[in-house]
């Protein structure tokens, strides 16, 4: 009785709310730059020298082959003279922004991709990857702007990738700006145009969970599991919504069909704690001793 007292406490208290997150999405938002400064010397003779220089008519090929890291400056110094050639070609610009970009090198980059920008107005990609860059440097307001002008420019399915991209960042800004009532907004206006892609309606699962809106994170994730019914973090994710709802029967189910579907995963050994502490508050002592001994056997601390 002492446990679920305390349990019941910290519910209270809204010290689980903020940390029941069974299954830790994989946060992109944080994508690590290159330390290329800190790398060490490069022996350029080890990368190809026939990478392709994108050219604007050709646009499938304006990413750079992002397979070469940390990038030689060899590349750089192959779309230099690209440009010299073609200095109207805004693909050659956003292409080697993307290299400057993975070397660390934010400002010289931004002015790769405002060129290419300057040189084509609706160049989608190149707001994108401007504002991905802006990102890195946490000046999330200029990111935020041009996640937004990458939206507006966006006319039909050939540029639904990058409108994809562009509100799925722009709603990973707003959270973690703290800002969930433009996030909701980013989320609902993309689920109308991507209504068949998981991880807007997880997405938004989150921000209901971080306004205590457990019916509304509820079924959000149910549609998650709809359309992705093998995701195991969408179950531990409704199963965090049922347990600060108190319903701690429904919360096991679907942590059970989370340990099913993924029993030796990454944060399985945090799907067993979560049982645990569903047990402890039904009072179920041996199971819930169970549950926290599978937890620390895989390492869950």
């Amino acid at each position: 009785m002492k446990a679920k007292k305390i349990l019941q406490g910290l519910i209270a208290t809204g010290f689980l709310a903020c940390t029941l997150t069974f299954s830790p999405q994989a946060d992109n938002f944080t994508q690590m730059p290159v330390a290329y400064a800190e790398a060490e010397v490069i022996d350029e003779s080890d990368y190809p020298d026939d990478i392709p220089i994108a050219r604007s008519d050709d646009v499938s090929k304006y990413v750079p082959p992002m397979m070469y890291l940390p990038m030689p400056d060899k590349y750089i110094r192959m779309y230099d003279e690209a440009i010299k050639k073609s200095p109207k070609d805004a693909t050659l610009y956003c292409s080697r922004g993307i290299y400057l970009s993975c070397q660390n090198k934010y400002k010289e980059a931004i002015a790769d991709f405002t060129t290419a920008i300057r040189l084509e107005p609706k160049f989608i990609y190149a707001y994108c990857r401007r504002a991905n860059t802006y990102r890195l440097m946490e000046d999330y307001k200029k990111a935020i702007k041009d996640y937004t002008r990458a939206i507006e420019s966006s006319t039909d399915s050939t540029t639904s990738s990058s409108s994809f991209e562009a509100y799925r960042m722009r709603g990973l800004i707003y959270e973690k700006m703290g800002n969930y009532d433009n996030a909701l907004k980013n989320y609902e206006e993309a689920i109308e145009i991507f209504p068949d892609e998981p991880v807007f309606w997880e997405n938004r699962a989150d921000i209901y969970m971080e306004r205590k809106q457990y019916d509304k994170a509820i079924a959000d994730c149910t549609k998650w599991i709809e359309m992705d019914p093998e995701d195991d973090d969408a179950y531990s994710n409704r199963a965090a919504a049922y347990f600060m709802k108190n319903n701690f029967e429904s919360a096991i189910l679907d942590l059970n069909k989370a340990i099913e579907l993924n029993p030796e995963g990454f944060h399985t050994g945090s799907y067993y704690f979560a049982r645990g502490l569903c047990y402890a508050m039904l009072g179920e002592k041996i199971k819930a001793i169970a549950s926290f001994a599978k937890a620390n056997q895989l390492g869950y601390k």
